[in-house]
Parts: structure tokens; sequence; C-alpha cells
């Protein structure tokens, strides 16, 4: 995962002050897209399995196929299934470049750019569903790891709309503590028994550095890069992602 440098701190924003980019722990990726794809995967069974995790339900290693096919073949418990990747970087809505998205990002803006990306990998496989197809979303640049709430919008949209995908997941390399591996479909999030989709889709999701947590002489409370007013904490919460969300959250 790439980083960025620091930069001076920009203007306040809602509840937040902006000010140097969240530290999050480093990772090497390949380079040769295959080779990217089977170290995401190696990485993001791993940390399934380390919460407790069997989302495919191997007999053996999965095995990484040529160009033409799918990313990758599964041997399963079920027999034999298929299993994609994709970036989940919508960057043609940030001006096609990770250094033009923003600190602060919309929940809902977010989390449809996300969808609208697999809605096109769903429309490619139309008609050639006779074996289940896997789906697994990835981060490559913190700059667009998905906040938790983008993550419960796309586990509301994958359950309640149609699209052919066995399973559907997300996979950040490196969060600011570690790997965090999530399935959104099928999920057994709570919050998507009672959702309000607007309400989630109005919160805002901004990069923090939870490494670096003081207090201001004002009572401010500074989180690495961000400043935010304590009246306004009882409606944000922290993520292991690296984000601060604000918005309106159940009790």
């Amino acid at each position: 995962m790439s980083k960025k440098r620091r930069r001076k701190p920009r203007g306040r924003i809602g509840p937040v002050e902006l000010g140097r980019d969240p530290t999050f722990h480093e990772i090497v990726l390949p380079h040769e897209k295959a080779e990217i794809e089977a170290a995401i995967l190696q990485a993001g069974l791993a940390t399934a399995a380390l919460s407790g995790q069997d989302p495919y339900q191997l007999l053996q290693q999965p095995t990484q196929n040529d160009e033409n096919h799918f990313d990758f073949t599964l041997r399963t418990a079920q027999g034999e299934e298929y299993l994609d990747l994709m970036e989940a970087a919508p960057l043609q809505h940030y001006g096609g470049s990770y250094e033009a998205v923003p600190q602060v990002l919309n929940v809902g803006e977010l989390a449809a750019a996300v969808y609208e990306l697999v809605l096109r990998k769903n429309a490619k496989y139309q008609g050639i569903w006779a074996r289940p197809i896997h789906l697994l979303l990835y981060t490559t640049d913190w700059r667009l790891s998905l906040p938790p709430s983008v993550m419960t919008l796309l586990a509301h949209w994958f359950r309640t709309k149609s699209h052919g995908f066995a399973t559907v997941a997300y996979f950040l390399p490196a969060g600011v503590v570690r790997p965090h591996w999530c399935m959104l479909f099928p999920s057994t999030d709570p919050e998507l028994d009672d959702i309000d989709e607007s309400q989630v889709a109005q919160r805002v999701a901004a990069r923090i550095d939870p490494s670096e947590i003081s207090k201001d002489s004002d009572g401010t409370t500074v989180l690495g890069h961000v400043r935010v007013d304590v009246t306004n904490l009882r409606n944000a919460r922290l993520a292991a992602t690296g984000h601060i969300e604000f918005g309106e959250f159940a009790k």
C-alpha cells in the first residue's frame, strides 16, 4: 500500500479539521496483476482463518487460472467453484488518481461507486453461472480503504438486490492495526436487520491515525490528522480500517 507525504493542515470540514495523512502499516505487493491477486488471496484466507472463518470450504489450495478465465478455481466441499478478484477502487469518480481522493468521503457516494464496479463484473457473467462464482473485493491503497458504513451499505445491497455471486467478501491487506476481512454476502451484520439505508448513506468517513490521540487546551480531541469537536463524539465511531465516521448511530 502506498503512503502519502505529510501535508499542511487543511480547513475545517464539518466536525473535522484535516492535517497530516494517517499512518497505515505498509505492505509490499508484487508488480504483476496475477501475482498481486495471488498474494491478496493468500493473505485474505489467512486473515479470515484467524477470525474463525472458512469462506469457501476449501479442500485444497486455490488454482490460479490463465488470463481468459476466472481468476481462481476452488476445490470445495461442494465441488469445483470459481473466484474472481476485483480492486474496489472507483478512481473514475476521483479524477483517476489516488492523489485526488479526498480525506473525507461520503459513505453513500463511495458505496454506490464500488457497487457500480461490481455490477459491471456481474454483467460479464450473465448466462455462464453453471457453477458458483465468488467475488473478493480488495484495496491496495489506504486512501480508498472501505469504511465500515460503506461495507454495511454494500452488504445491504447484496442482500436485497439481484446478482449472481455465491459470496462477496472484502479484504483490506493493511489496516491501522491488522489486516481486515469482511464477508459482505451472505452477511451476519445485525445492522442489516433494521437498516435505514438513507441514514447510512448520509454518513461521512474521515481517515485518521488512532495511534496519536491527544487533546488541545480548548477541549478538541486530536486523532492524528483529525481534530474533533468533543460535542460530536457521541455521534462518531472509530474503526480499525483507519476511519472515524460521523452520523447518527444506534445507541
